[in-house]
């Protein structure tokens, strides 16, 4: 409530605030969570109209003008210091952050957008949309027991002071049940083990977890990583099966790129739920098509749980979700069967999109299959 209404009144007021007094000013200093103050030399002229732009690019802080010594002094600027200089205040172990940057109002709001937010950030249910919604989409999390948080915690803070408004660095109290338990389940971590991973954020979706000794200089390495893309990503996978004999060949997030991405073959892919009634209505249908086409050698019908296997390349829109990946083509995003889930409309399905054709073969008198004789253009009952 407190938010909204003072960025109601930022939209209706003015964009900056005059601190003329002490009194003033100590009401900021110990009311807001964050403050932008400049120590200007006259309230108005090209020095205030910079920092009034740069309020309004960065519209949920507020932004407060002082040619006073004394008000500038409760800010901790040296009321000596050269005038333009800027700083910010937050209520936080970081509390003060100087501008040492040129005063124009896209640097200055670019340090207010870095410096804004604190160093780490615990994951809760009120601060959840700040950290999801921020700008700054690349994420460093830690999860951990609240008992051995405090081991680690000072690492992950003062690593995060070499990434400002590049990284966002948030710790995940892994024995919270309202938010720890469900994101360590989103992210696959099971136990209470400590663990810090990368996550590039909602939209791209890639996670990169670190092994190795958590220190100061091991994490900050690893972000540096993170940050010029260095850095492998890692997927949820079941183990890869022994055997594959079946006719729909069973894919995991370790075996996709050598089965699905195999540039000599065309594959469709069902992505599942176990738990899905509609997917477990296809299984015999699905099943019934594989057996039909088992003798086409450039044709692969595949399927993969989406519940334990993650992959870039087969991301499911709801379940069941089945995808194609025509052969000599995979570098491109796969065609979705959008079709009734049927034997025929996926049959067809296949043959209008598959970039190796194909016929069914069908048992002569003798019992010997042959290449069927249709054209491409024939009935698919016929050839089923």
């Amino acid at each position: 409530r407190d938010a909204i209404v003072a960025w109601i009144g930022k939209k209706l007021g003015p964009a900056v605030q005059n601190l003329t007094t002490a009194d003033e000013a100590e009401k900021i200093v110990t009311g807001d969570d964050v403050a932008v103050l400049a120590y200007l030399d006259h309230l108005s002229g090209a020095h205030s109209d910079e920092l009034a732009a740069a309020s309004r690019l960065e519209d949920t802080i507020s932004f407060y003008q002082t040619t006073s010594p004394d008000v500038a002094k409760l800010f901790h600027i040296d009321p000596e210091a050269k005038r333009p200089s800027v700083v910010l205040l937050k209520k936080e172990e970081e509390k003060l952050t100087v501008f040492d940057g040129e005063f124009r109002a896209s640097a200055i709001a670019e340090f207010v957008s870095a410096n804004k937010i604190p160093l780490i950030t615990t994951l809760t249910q009120e601060t959840a949309p700040a950290i999801f919604d921020n700008p700054i989409k690349k994420q460093i999390l830690l999860f951990a027991v609240a008992k051995e948080s405090s081991k680690f915690l000072p690492i992950i803070k003062e690593t995060a002071k070499s990434f400002k408004g590049k990284l966002l660095f948030v710790f995940v109290e892994r024995d919270n049940e309202e938010v720890g338990e469900p994101v360590a389940n989103y992210f696959g971590i099971t136990g209470n083990e400590t663990t810090v991973l990368a996550y590039t954020g909602n939209e791209d979706a890639k996670k990169f977890f670190f092994s190795g000794e958590i220190s100061l200089d091991t994490i900050k390495e690893f972000a540096q990583d993170f940050l010029e893309d260095k850095l492998t990503p890692s997927y949820k996978s079941d183990p890869v099966p022994e055997s594959n004999d079946e006719d729909v060949k069973v894919v995991v997030g370790k075996s996709l790129d050598q089965i699905v991405l195999d540039e000599s073959k065309d594959v469709l892919l069902e992505v599942y739920a176990p738990w899905c009634g509609h997917c477990q209505s296809l299984e015999p249908i699905y099943n019934k098509l594989a057996k039909y086409l088992r003798g086409i050698d450039s044709l692969v019908i595949a399927k993969m749980d989406g519940t334990n296997n993650e992959h870039p390349r087969a991301k499911p829109d709801g379940f069941p979700t089945i995808l194609f990946y025509p052969a000599g083509k995979k570098s491109f995003e796969p065609i979705t069967f959008e079709g009734d889930r049927t034997v025929v409309e996926m049959y067809k399905f296949l043959k209008k999109h598959a970039a190796i054709p194909f016929k069914l073969k069908r048992p002569d008198s003798s019992g010997s299959t042959t290449e069927g004789e249709k054209s491409s253009g024939s009935n698919p009952k016929d050839e089923l």
